[in-house]
């Protein structure tokens, strides 16, 4: 099949989903105007018209920067890609013009607008600069967060199947039956945590 030079509406919706569910942001401050100048011309840069809603996201792999391209491809009408792999970890400024009934990206917004950050900075900027060290440390903290999470949830799956597989074959130390199911150093460290309490009571079900 041909490809053609614009963005699907169902690859427009996996995006939107993408960027709504999945992508880490910070919700700007409305009303505060953390610089005055005139690019955008008839809105303030990190403001935008009274119903939008402006975000500070950073990109963390190649799947955040699609999302990106494909929302603003999408609007565009083109497939020219606004973001690289270079952006992966900045700062980007993205103002949705929202409908009346929702504040992020849906079905039927009237349109996304992004840019980097950084690309302010000549007319400021202590305020720009304050903005990208909380923007930074804020999606760092989150992006933690939904790791840890879901780790948590790995966890839990594995203490799920470690009692069903004690039911059936008896007792195994938990720490090292995990070995082969963990993935990164936060999933070893909650098992570490608790691999003493699920023992004991692996210990008194199937001993």
């Amino acid at each position: 099949m041909e490809q053609t030079n614009e963005y699907s509406r169902l690859e427009y919706l996996d995006a939107v989903r993408h960027f709504n569910c999945v992508l880490q942001k910070v919700e700007v401050e409305k009303g505060t105007k953390y610089i005055n100048t005139t690019p955008l011309e008839e809105f303030d840069i990190l403001g935008g018209y009274e119903k939008d809603t402006v975000y500070l996201v950073i990109p963390h792999n190649q799947e955040d920067i699609n999302c990106l391209n494909i929302i603003n491809g999408y609007f565009q009408q083109n497939r020219k890609p606004l973001f690289e792999e270079e952006h992966i970890g900045q700062v980007i400024l993205a103002i949705i013009h929202c409908n009346y009934y929702s504040k992020d990206i849906t079905e039927d917004c009237f349109g996304v607008y992004f840019n980097l950050l950084s690309n302010y900075t000549a007319e400021v900027t202590s305020e720009l600069e304050e903005l990208n060290k909380f923007a930074t440390k804020e999606i760092t903290q989150l992006i933690k967060m939904h790791e840890y999470n879901k780790a948590q949830e790995k966890v839990f799956g594995l203490v799920e199947s470690y009692f069903e597989e004690g039911r059936r074959n008896g007792y195994h130390d938990f720490k090292m039956w995990c070995e082969d199911n963990t993935s990164n150093d936060t999933e070893k460290m909650i098992i570490k945590k608790i691999a003493n309490e699920v023992n004991t009571i692996g210990t008194y079900l199937f001993e």
